[in-house]
């Protein structure tokens, strides 16, 4: 709509014109909302916004130029645009994939049921204090404690000889506090957090040190922690499953598409035509990012060289790869199954074994063999 004012022309929704192009409103809006919050900042209110539309005008003028020059034409130019073409159509081709993924109620309600501990919520804590910058006095505070008959000693200690000003006149009240949470005058600490956790309900506390000094510290009340409800945590849930269900899908597409363009690596035929060992397979897997790859190379330790020492730990790898990296349990299985079958008394084994019982148990992931040995190593101490 256009409405006529001393002279001018004003058009609604329009900010700025270069030539017959018209930059809206909707756009610098956009723009703005896509900037950092920092550089908002600098374009926030009307002089801002003006400014704002001096830049995106500025960048139509060069873009202008250059096309008026036939920059597009020059060879380096030509082959920055053919490749940003395709990383855009790359990650579009991703989206496109992922949008076909759909995560069922019922799949996010099968993960919250059989994974309580991730949605249990900290513990609620109040407490209060007896502050002090001297450890020896922190000390002398609880042998008086201890051996006074007078129940109110802790507050009267608390009130009179507290160094932390801000809450001794409220008897050295820290209010409500979770344990990693904020706590009132200490601050951020996870450590005095989960100290008082550990407490019972009136216990009074040892001398607990952080980065202000010392404290004693009395827990009056603590409420134990919940699971957060389903509807709090689903959104989270449903993108956590739809990531995974990603992770899995993209390979196998990846691997279609390889069939379907006839695709190959010919640097890799090449490497792997003049591969002679076991241990040069083995090499390659090691330094390989690509998780099929690396399958692929331990695959070939155990078919090509089934009687060197290498082919039960390829095996292994290759369950511990299914697994920690791909996320397919039903192969993994299938790796450690057909380990036992023909090394069942390798030195390997155990491990197989204690991976194949722990399979889709574990809410941690093992980034390397060595940290899944590390946590055998603490179930067997446990036990």
């Amino acid at each position: 709509c256009e409405e006529k004012k001393e002279g001018v022309n004003v058009t609604s929704g329009i900010a700025a014109r270069v030539g017959g192009e018209e930059i809206t409103n909707q756009e610098v809006d956009k723009r703005f909302k896509a900037l950092p919050k920092q550089q908002q900042r600098e374009f926030s209110g009307d002089i801002g916004r003006v400014r704002l539309i001096d830049q995106m005008i500025e960048e139509k003028l060069v873009y202008r130029a250059a096309l008026d020059n036939k920059l597009q034409y020059k060879d380096q130019v030509k082959q920055q645009l053919d490749y940003s073409r395709e990383m855009i159509l790359n990650r579009a081709y991703y989206s496109h994939l992922a949008d076909q993924i759909e995560v069922t109620d019922s799949e996010v309600k099968d993960y919250y049921e059989s994974h309580p501990i991730e949605f249990k919520a900290e513990p609620t804590l109040r407490a209060q204090h007896i502050f002090t910058t001297d450890s020896l006095k922190a000390v002398e505070w609880i042998e008086r404690i201890e051996s006074s008959e007078d129940k109110y000693i802790f507050n009267k200690l608390a009130k009179e000889e507290s160094e932390d000003s801000s809450t001794a006149k409220d008897l050295g009240n820290l209010g409500y506090f979770h344990p990693g949470g904020y706590i009132k005058f200490i601050g951020f600490d996870s450590n005095f957090g989960n100290t008082v956790a550990w407490m019972e309900e009136g216990e009074i506390s040892d001398v607990i040190p952080h980065k202000r000094g010392y404290s004693v510290v009395k827990l009056n009340e603590k409420k134990d922690a919940d699971l957060r409800p389903l509807d709090v945590v689903s959104t989270k849930i449903r993108e956590k499953l739809k990531q995974e269900k990603i992770q899995k899908m993209v390979p196998r597409k990846i691997d279609q598409l390889y069939d379907q363009y006839e695709a190959e690596n010919l640097l890799r035929k090449k490497l792997l035509a003049n591969i002679r060992s076991p241990r040069e397979f083995w090499e390659m897997a090691q330094e390989e990012t690509d998780p099929k790859q690396k399958i692929f190379y331990y695959r070939s330790i155990a078919q090509k060289y089934p009687d060197d020492k290498l082919a039960s730990q390829a095996l292994f790898m290759v369950a511990f790869t299914y697994a920690e990296e791909i996320g397919d349990i039903s192969f993994a299985k299938r790796a450690i199954k057909e380990l036992l079958k023909k090394y069942p008394d390798s030195e390997i084994a155990e491990s197989a074994k204690w991976l194949r019982e722990n399979l889709g148990t574990k809410a941690l992931k093992f980034d390397s063999v060595e940290e899944m040995e590390r946590e055998m190593g603490k179930e067997s101490q446990e036990n």
